[in-house]
Formats: structure tokens, sequence, C-alpha cells
């Protein structure tokens, strides 16, 4: 049979690779790649912002670790900056639940996490070695967060968490721990933050100029996730369609106690990431799993 019709990749490629150093994903990317691990971190951080005391708070942002073990990265500068919001006292969240909480999830989870393949960190660079890579560094902070920063102006600062956002997200570019997921997941709280600022621009802000400016921003912003939708809706329906002959998803089995023995490296990539060899031995499976 004729191959099925080819949809042009302009319309369905991963731009958010851009600068070829680092990657801030934007909220629709997080939910094709990542969902498991955004959607409980984007939760933990609306309870977080909704808080009026600090009886719970630091409870509240550890139940992060449960859902990515990058975003707690993230999430713990946002959850020690909420303690002195609004002029409360570092007394205040000196609470049974924000200390026994945060214990056994750092505990339990922690020994988890460190049986993974991927939990090898001494792979850990700084990533700003050349000149060429601070241009590129310059040119990533201005374009995916500093520019939405800029637009608000003096008006932003006024927010919650509004340094501890702008210096995380300053930061977290400049290194990489073990791979590539410590910028993209850690980021996630921060960036979720960022959000609530921009409609609470739009919404709040009596400035019509720069309102109308950021709307064109987002606007422009928005072709990342278009893409995102469109590479989706091309791999699968469009193709389809078109090409009859041409099943949607093709697939091959392959059993998990196989993965060992794979040379393909992208297969390698995520056993290393999401599975744990020789599970008998770790030391969350002899004391907690077993």
């Amino acid at each position: 049979p004729p191959p099925p019709p080819k949809v042009p990749e302009i319309f369905m490629g991963a731009i958010e690779w851009w600068s070829g150093l680092f990657q801030y994903s934007s909220n629709t990317t997080l939910l094709f790649w990542v969902f498991n691990q955004s959607i409980g971190t984007w939760l933990v951080v609306i309870l977080l912002l909704q808080l009026h005391t600090n009886k719970n708070s630091q409870a509240l942002s550890s139940l992060t670790f449960a859902y990515s073990s990058w975003a707690i990265f993230g999430m713990v500068p946002i959850s020690l900056a909420s303690i002195f919001h609004d002029g409360r006292k570092f007394k205040s969240a000196l609470t049974f639940q924000n200390i026994a909480v945060p214990v056994i999830m750092l505990v339990i989870y922690g020994i988890f996490y460190l049986s993974s393949n991927g939990s090898d960190s001494s792979r850990s660079v700084f990533l700003l070695q050349k000149l060429e890579d601070y241009v590129y560094y310059a040119l990533f902070i201005f374009l995916e967060f500093g520019l939405f920063f800029i637009i608000m102006g003096k008006t932003a600062a006024k927010y919650n968490f509004y340094y501890v956002v702008l210096i995380e997200l300053l930061l977290l570019p400049c290194s990489q721990l073990a791979d590539t997921s410590f910028i993209m997941r850690g980021s996630i709280p921060a960036l979720f933050i960022l959000m609530t600022f921009v409609i609470k621009f739009l919404l709040e802000s009596t400035n019509r100029t720069r309102k109308i400016i950021l709307a064109v921003a987002l606007i422009i912003g928005a072709v990342t996730p278009q893409l995102e939708i469109n590479r989706s809706a091309g791999l699968t329906l469009v193709k389809t369609l078109k090409g009859k002959h041409y099943e949607i998803i093709r697939e091959s089995e392959l059993s998990i106690g196989k993965m060992n023995n794979l040379t393909d490296g992208m297969i390698k990539f995520f056993a290393r990431q999401y599975l744990i060899f020789d599970y008998e031995h770790s030391t969350f499976y002899k004391y907690l799993a077993k």
C-alpha cells in the first residue's frame, strides 16, 4: 500500500528544545508527557496558595514528593517562603503535621527514589561553560519567562511568591542534576505560579497597554502547546483518516524482564528512569515493600 500522507514537520515539531541546553515545558506539554507529575504538583500548589495560616503548609507541600522527585526541588523554596507571607511567624509553622508529614514522605519516598536506576546524580554539571551557553541562557530566560515579568513590571512584584519564583526560574537552567528532568520538572511549581501572576495581571491591572502586549505575548507563546496538540492529532487522526491502510497505534509487545538486554538507546533511557533492576536487593523492597 502507498505510504500515509505526510504532515509537515513544521506543524508538529518539538520547538521547546530550541536552546539545545535546557527546556521549560508549557502546561500543555506537561499534560502530554508527564501528567502524572504535573497534575498532582499543580493541585498542591493551588492548595498552598489558598492557605491563610502556616498550620499545614509544610505538610501539604511535602506531598509533592509522592508525585515527582524533581518537582520537589522547586517546591521546597516556595514552601519555605510561604511561612513568612502576610506577616506570619516562623513559630506558627512548627506544628506536629508540618514536621511529621515531611519526615515520613522523605523517608519513604526518599528510599524508594534512591532505589531507582535513575537516582544517580554523579553526572550533575554546571551547564554554562562557554560564551555561547551564556548567550543562549540570556535568550532563554528572556523568551521563556523574562518577557512576562518585564511586561507586568512592578505590579507583579506585589504578588505572593514573586521573588522566589523569579529566582528559581533564573537559577534552574544553570545546572543539570542527573538529567534534563531536573530543569523541566523542577520548574513545574514556579511556572504554574507564574501562570497565576499572568492571569491576575490580566484580570486586575488597569494598564490597558501592558495587558494588550501581554495578551499578544501569550498568543505567540501558544504556538508551543498548539504544536503538541497538532502532533497528537497528526499522528493519530490525520494519517489514519487519509491513509486507511495504517493503524492508529503501532506498538511491539515487550516484557519488562527483558529491558536489561535492550540495545535501543531510548528504551534504555526510560528503563533507567522508571525501572528498578534487581529490586529484591533494594532497601525499599527489603525493609518497606516486603
